[in-house]
């Protein structure tokens, strides 16, 4: 943490010091421009990477407010299809989502909207050129909601699929394939979440072929078009 904390720090203080000082004189306009951009990156990463710590720790304190709603959750994944375009397009990867069918839900739309984009980024970080991507959204039998995100990506080996789920957890593929590795916050996140809404995440990948990340919302917050909820059978 402390090393992910003092990098971007130290190109902040460099780069602003170099501008500062008018190092290269008064006419490297182009050069101080370029340094201003590596400053924005920086600060742009660790602003994030703040975000997400806090994010956390009000998770783990049970202090994350929800602010619960029933939206359409088709609606949402393909929101979050249409945001993450432009980057998969970046890596030469096809992002897909749901049918059009509507599947309204009584839940923390923009807590679900940080699951859906923390596992889209993850998949295409992972993917490599002319690799798929895709987001599912199906019932269970016993109408439990089941939020999927697919991807034929590098995949994660068996010894690494717990790894990956724990706080600043990162597998071997983070250090071999990542051109901008996080810092394992990504799916912790994403997992305490899920947990929040009394629902679970799991993975199941195979090195090579690719990973597919489920989020499971219990079946109390499915709701009908009306907002009311669906019933479910009991056992008798």
């Amino acid at each position: 943490m402390s090393h992910e904390l003092r990098t971007p720090l130290n190109a902040i203080l460099g780069f602003s010091e170099i501008i500062n000082s008018r190092m290269f004189g008064d006419t490297a306009v182009e050069k101080y421009a370029a340094y201003a951009g590596d400053i924005n990156k920086s600060g742009t990463h660790l602003l994030a990477l703040i975000n997400d710590v806090l994010d956390l720790a009000r998770i783990e304190a049970g202090r994350f407010d929800l602010n619960e709603e029933v939206f359409d959750l088709t609606g949402l994944c393909q929101e979050v299809v249409a945001l993450m375009q432009a980057q998969g397009q970046d890596r030469q990867v096809s992002i897909q989502g749901p049918g059009e069918s509507p599947l309204n839900v009584y839940a923390g739309k923009r807590a679900l909207k940080q699951i859906l984009l923390n596992l889209v980024s993850n998949a295409i970080k992972f993917t490599p050129p002319n690799g798929q991507i895709s987001i599912e959204l199906s019932e269970s039998r016993s109408r439990e909601v089941l939020l999927r995100v697919l991807d034929t990506g590098v995949g994660i080996a068996a010894s690494d699929l717990e790894r990956v789920l724990e706080q600043f957890g990162q597998g071997r593929h983070d250090i071999a394939t990542a051109r901008d590795k996080g810092v394992g916050l990504g799916l912790p996140i994403a997992k305490g979440l899920a947990e929040a809404h009394g629902g679970s995440l799991s993975l199941s990948s195979e090195q090579g072929r690719g990973t597919a990340v489920t989020v499971t919302l219990p079946a109390s917050r499915l709701r009908q078009s009306t907002g009311a909820p669906v019933q479910t059978a009991t056992a008798a």
